[in-house]
């Protein structure tokens, strides 16, 4: 096991970066995620750690080595690929074995840490078989063996999930997650699905375009978004946003151009606004679980109507028309309310952002 540090990263593919100024660092035998959309930057840093690709700049640092000019096969790294890579003419047992068997350990080492894997992945019943014998599941489990028998300092996962159908998805989350906990290695796990995100992480780095955006804990990222990208990016249904403005009166709020929004403001958050720079250019944002949804009849809240309605067994998400703004709100299942029926809508305020629409950065 070993510290990630990866200090001032910038690598391009001539005039295209794909990595812009990188630093972050995962300590040793912590499970951190790089999230974000195609195109963001993650894999090419998952690969940059690896050796794969050579950054433009910066430095990586691997336990105490700074590995900037050392070739993959000597950075103590083992990587798994979203395609599982099995040599097909191979049991699973072969496959296994094989980097140990290229690195000349002795026979009944190779044995040793084949069963070894094999057992805390609960497969010793297929090593005789080859990949074609075996299902998406089970592949990526002998992939997974594959890594762990080499005990490697760090353990690198490249969207390994992807293949695999929405059952086999939730199975191997938790079987990786296990995994790490006992190995209690180092794993920088990239995906572009929040839910593995969310579900297996300690911390997540939120990419987006080359550009690191926040690091936190799951909890931290989700309920304290440092941008707007990272606000839009993580929930679902993502969080409500709406553009607007501050304006000041006996009781400030937050107005829409079209003024059917208004958003009254608490006084420490209109302490927060009133000397910003920004305040007439606001992103207001809450999610839909934060948003309580009255009957029609009650003064409380903004006025507003049932625009559409999914039922999703746990609850239900309504689309609820305000002016021109459509809201997601997320409620108990027992709530059930009529396509075209009016409600009114109030806003948690402890649980309600604003941003600043030019930079995308959060004020509270």
């Amino acid at each position: 096991m070993a510290e990630v540090r990866i200090e001032n990263l910038h690598k391009a593919f001539g005039d295209s970066v794909a990595v812009q100024d990188l630093s972050l660092a995962v300590a040793d035998g912590e499970f951190l995620t790089l999230l974000g959309p195609s195109g963001c930057g993650k894999t090419t840093t998952l690969r940059c750690i690896a050796g794969l690709e050579r950054q433009s700049s910066g430095d990586i640092r691997i336990g105490h080595r700074v590995v900037n000019n050392l070739p993959p096969g000597e950075r103590d790294v083992a990587m798994v690929f979203q395609l599982y890579a099995l040599y097909p003419h191979l049991t699973a047992y072969e496959n296994m074995a094989f980097p140990l068997r290229t690195q000349k350990v002795p026979k009944a080492e190779v044995d040793e840490r084949v069963r070894e894997a094999a057992g805390l992945l609960s497969i010793e019943h297929l090593l005789s078989r080859k990949p074609g014998k075996l299902s998406g599941g089970e592949q990526q489990r002998v992939a997974l063996g594959r890594a762990m028998v080499r005990r490697p300092q760090v353990f690198l996962m490249d969207e390994p999930l992807t293949n695999l159908d929405p059952r086999l998805r939730t199975e191997m989350r938790v079987e990786i997650k296990r995994l790490q906990r006992t190995l209690r290695t180092t794993m920088v796990y990239v995906t572009h699905d929040q839910t593995e995100a969310l579900s297996m992480s300690q911390r997540i780095a939120v990419m987006n375009r080359g550009v690191l955006q926040q690091v936190g804990s799951p909890l931290d990222v989700y309920n304290r978004p440092a941008t707007l990208f990272v606000a839009s990016a993580i929930g679902s249904p993502p969080m409500n946003l709406i553009d607007c403005e501050l304006v000041e009166g006996e009781q400030p709020v937050l107005c829409d151009r079209t003024g059917r929004f208004e958003y009254h403001l608490p006084p420490p958050q209109h302490h927060k606004l009133e000397t910003h720079p920004a305040r007439q250019q606001l992103v207001y944002g809450i999610r839909p679980e934060d948003i309580q949804i009255q009957p029609g009849g009650e003064r409380e809240g903004l006025p507003s109507e049932v625009r559409a309605r999914e039922a999703l067994g746990d609850g239900t998400v309504y689309d609820l028309q305000v002016g021109e703004k459509i809201f997601k709100a997320k409620t108990p299942p027992a709530l059930r309310l009529g396509v075209g029926e009016r409600v009114r809508l109030v806003f948690n305020p402890s649980r309600s952002h604003v941003f600043a629409a030019k930079t995308g950065a959060a004020i509270f």
